[in-house]
């Protein structure tokens, strides 16, 4: 086969951050969080072609309710809890399509404060998606894809 037609792939975004947190007790903080984000691309060929360009529109919103606890004056535990839907649309007209996804996950963290300046984290994620697959369904079939993963996470941190 030859090598693929040159192309020009024009790219716009809009993204958004929205936060609250507050103190429910002397040791407990609450967070709550939203983010969204919106992707358009257009694709225009730079040579003459029987198809045409294409359009896609990626969005995807992020959600997370965050419990923070602080153990002393060194140790923090968290439990957040995260909606992640994601969104992408192909307006070709052969090839039009929509894909959407559904991620959820539940995560249990500890930070730990070393000193004043040097600080880990331990986290354990358990994460869970729903993706259609409708085209490829069969009969009963509820036409999801679904998984889950289980992670474990350090990391190591020092702060200026």
């Amino acid at each position: 086969p030859g090598s693929p037609a040159p192309i020009n792939y024009h790219h716009k975004v809009n993204l958004w951050f929205a936060g609250v947190s507050w103190q429910v007790t002397p040791k407990l903080r609450s967070r709550l969080t939203y983010m969204n984000s919106q992707l358009t691309g257009r694709c225009e060929w730079l040579v003459q072609l029987p198809i045409p360009g294409c359009v896609q529109k990626y969005q995807q919103e992020s959600v997370v309710a965050e419990l923070n606890y602080n153990v002393n004056s060194r140790n923090v535990v968290s439990l957040a809890l995260t909606q992640y839907p994601v969104e992408q649309v192909n307006e070709v007209p052969a090839q039009g399509s929509v894909f959407k996804s559904t991620h959820q996950s539940l995560s249990v963290g500890w930070r730990k404060d070393w000193s004043a300046n040097m600080f880990t984290v331990l986290q354990l994620t358990h994460a869970h998606y729903n993706r259609p697959y409708r085209r490829y369904a069969l009969p009963g079939d509820d036409g999801l894809q679904k998984g889950n993963a289980t992670a474990i996470g350090f990391r190591l941190g020092y702060k200026l």
